[in-house]
């Protein structure tokens, strides 16, 4: 006799991923049960709240880039506040926090010519810049590309490919609004678990660390936090939405998950996708003093204060400073990517809040003292050191353009794919490439189950 509950389909992880997929499998009648080793759904969705600030932290994903239409329905349909992300930019060059109205020309003039270049073989971006803008006319372009690619896509410039960073910068060329969710980012998570209609089961505090899959059959090994109870999960198909640095991870590292047979037909792709480093701080001050003329001697009389939004400066150990304008919040995010921030990340909290404090005044063309005086507290986490992340988003490496849609490929119509990895249309790194590809796998697995 079949058991009512036992599921058909198990999600490995309850990120926008995993949780978009069981929605879908949910909707079509499928039992789902979605296995999450941290003790919240989310996963690298990460929302703090305070009560005495308005709105919250975020400490993972934060910005809507464009309108994806897939995405913009959860945010409607949970009737979530969304603000313009207002995409000022100023740069702190010579002294001077200045505005760039070549900013985006400059660095467009680099990234431009990326299209042409992903004609050719591919080739790392650091080749790509000594080959193409080595020269001394193009000394300030090249300095803002290589913050820019180091920093938001969390690559070494030596690393990543230019193939992938083509795809991803034409996707972001379509989308080249931000905005942010007001309510959280974690409300998007809740929504896909219990806002519309029967939730899925997610059981948390269970880290899977093996899968025995055959055609047809997979059974997930997993235990409790305390690595000593354990459990069993048998159904049909599994979806895997681990990140790339957990499923590339080592077998012994903390949350690895063994497959057996091992997944050697995702070995190539897992070897061209890098997972990403990224410091974000996250400082709270006593007040909006950026926003006040007489505080900040390093801005240029053109630049309102009241408008400053993205504050690049790339020679600083924080390259990339960025506030909370439209809601108005005493907040202000220091984000550090690529190999700057992985040095960062090995800094004790008190070095590294000391280092950011540091470079900040030097920014604003305060001292140091000043600027701490004003500190209420101070918040990060490190995406690279959690064992159920590894990393804080993926990049292609050289030769690794069509390695998430290899990786995304299902094997044997039973084990499938998803995570913003696998992420279809150089949508990777992103909530909606996420989103988007937990959609996908569920489709895959509803046509597979219809076949047997």
């Amino acid at each position: 006799m079949t058991d009512s509950l036992a599921p058909e389909v198990l999600v490995l992880g309850a990120g926008v991923a995993g949780l978009a997929a069981a929605r879908v499998l949910v909707d079509a009648g499928r039992r789902v049960l979605v296995l999450e080793a941290r003790d919240r759904i989310g996963g690298r969705v990460l929302t703090q709240r305070r009560e005495d600030l308005a709105t919250p932290i975020e400490l993972g994903a934060e910005f809507v880039h464009g309108t994806p239409a897939e995405l913009w329905a959860v945010l409607d349909a949970a009737r979530l506040r969304v603000v313009d992300a207002a995409e000022d930019h100023v740069t702190f060059d010579g002294g001077r926090l200045e505005e760039r109205e070549d900013f985006g020309g400059a660095l467009g003039a680099v990234l431009g010519a990326l299209d042409q270049e992903a004609r050719g073989p591919d080739r790392s971006f650091a080749e790509f810049l000594d080959a193409r803008f080595a020269d001394a006319a193009h000394a300030d372009a090249r300095r803002l590309a290589a913050s820019y690619v180091e920093g938001f896509h969390a690559a070494p410039i030596d690393d990543v490919g230019v193939h992938g960073l083509a795809r991803a910068e034409g996707a972001a060329s379509g989308n080249d609004q931000a905005f942010r969710v007001v309510d959280g980012y974690d409300r998007v998570a809740a929504w896909l678990h219990e806002g519309a209609g029967a939730p899925p089961r997610v059981r948390l505090r269970t880290v899977a660390h093996r899968v025995r899959w055959s055609a047809g059959h997979v059974r997930v090994e997993a235990h409790g936090p305390d690595a000593r109870s354990e459990s069993v999960f048998d159904a049909a198909a599994c979806i895997v939405t681990l990140p790339v640095g957990v499923l590339a991870s080592r077998p012994d590292a903390d949350g690895a998950v063994a497959f057996e047979p091992p997944l050697d037909a995702k070995r190539d792709a897992l070897a061209r996708i890098g997972a990403g480093h990224v410091t974000r701080v996250v400082l709270r001050f006593r007040r909006r003093f950026w926003e006040e003329r007489e505080y900040v001697p390093a801005l240029a009389d053109d630049v309102d204060p009241l408008q400053l939004s993205f504050v690049h400066a790339p020679e600083q150990p924080v390259p990339v400073w960025w506030t909370q304008r439209a809601l108005r919040t005493p907040l202000l995010v220091a984000w550090i990517g690529g190999p700057r921030g992985a040095a960062m990340a090995a800094l004790d909290r008190e070095a590294l809040t000391e280092r950011c404090i540091a470079s900040l005044a030097t920014t604003l063309g305060r001292d140091p003292a000043d600027v701490r005086a004003e500190l209420v507290d101070v918040h990060t986490h490190d995406w690279s050191d959690d064992p159920f992340a590894r990393g804080a988003y993926s990049y292609a490496r050289v030769g690794g353009a069509d390695a998430g849609a290899a990786l995304a490929r299902p094997l044997d119509d039973t084990l499938f794919f998803a995570g913003e990895a696998t992420a279809a249309g150089g949508n990777t790194g992103t909530v909606h490439g996420a989103l988007l590809s937990g959609q996908r796998a569920a489709r895959e697995v509803l046509a597979a189950l219809g076949r047997r």
